[in-house]
């Protein structure tokens, strides 16, 4: 929990809110996705993705998150992340930055709910996301977002200890940012 806001497993029993949040998310969802998501999510379709989150995230090879309100009553957007080194190798995308490993680097990507009357600014919402990863004392994760993304970059261009990093032979044309102060990956013997 950070704050007024919970980050939680996404699992079969938070179904409705899920697809709640989904459905009253058009924009987000369309622009998170590059629309490769469907508009039309029915309950069935939910339920198969919801199974596919949670066999994920028992395997440990990716973890999919809801973002619920304090009460845990709306879901107010979902966090993912995902290996950067299988995304690279699957993708062709190529790092340009020696600090950071990919072997044990996190792409952390999320949406939010469109209603901005029900939700925190984009930017409170990255500070809890990025207290929530930094409490796990990995090595640091790497921030993604698309250009149509307007207030999840604009969160991410104005956190004065996060920078921009350069990704090549991407199919899309993402937006990657990293901790200031990542430093060069820590050799074990």
């Amino acid at each position: 929990m950070e704050g007024d806001l919970r980050i939680v497993p996404l699992s079969s029993h938070l179904l409705d809110l899920d697809l709640a949040a989904y459905r009253a998310s058009s924009q987000a969802i369309h622009a998170h996705s590059a629309g490769r998501w469907p508009a039309d999510l029915g309950r069935d379709g939910a339920r198969r993705l919801m199974a596919v989150h949670e066999a994920e995230h028992v395997d440990g090879t990716a973890y999919a998150y809801a973002v619920l309100d304090h009460d845990g009553e709306r879901e107010l957007g979902c966090v993912y992340l995902r290996p950067l080194g299988e995304y690279l190798e699957r993708t062709g995308t190529h790092v340009h930055d020696s600090r950071i490993d990919p072997e044990r680097t996190a792409i952390v990507t999320f949406w939010l709910i469109d209603d901005q009357d029900l939700r925190p600014s984009t930017a409170e919402i990255l500070r809890c996301i990025r207290q929530w990863v930094t409490r796990w004392r990995a090595a640091g994760p790497v921030y993604r977002c698309l250009p149509a993304e307007v207030s999840t970059l604009a969160a991410l261009e104005a956190a004065s200890d996060l920078r921009p990093i350069t990704m090549t032979g991407q199919e899309l044309p993402y937006l990657w940012f990293v901790d200031e102060h990542t430093g060069p990956p820590v050799l074990t013997s």
